[in-house]
């Protein structure tokens, strides 16, 4: 019984934070990915942006669009590319940067539009 019980549990739980991963042309014509929860109608969306060099996968941002996202807003957290077609991991602080301030504009403008 209480199997059937934590099983049911974890069901609605992993339900209720299903997100959806989104691709996206950005204005420099590589894709990006973002992860995307739909919330309750009428609810603003938000656009949770990682920190410098990391990705959407960063656990704070995790945890804040569940928590935004507990309280029914729609949350759209991208990855920037920083160049990188579909990037999936964070850089290093020493990496060479070969992307610019003004292509993170652009592409976080693309994802607000």
């Amino acid at each position: 019984m209480m199997v059937r019980i934590v099983t049911l549990l974890l069901l609605l739980t992993a339900s209720a934070i299903h997100a959806e991963l989104v691709t996206q042309q950005m204005p420099s014509g590589i894709a990006a990915n973002a992860e995307y929860l739909q919330g309750e109608p009428g609810r603003p969306t938000i656009l949770m942006l990682h920190g410098f060099l990391q990705t959407h996968n960063f656990h704070t941002i995790h945890r804040l669009s569940a928590g935004l996202h507990d309280e029914g807003y729609t949350v759209l957290s991208p990855t920037l590319t920083l160049g990188i077609p579909f990037r999936k991991q964070s850089l290093a602080c020493e990496a060479i940067h070969t992307h610019r301030l003004q292509d993170d504009h652009a592409e976080i403008a693309a994802w607000l539009d």
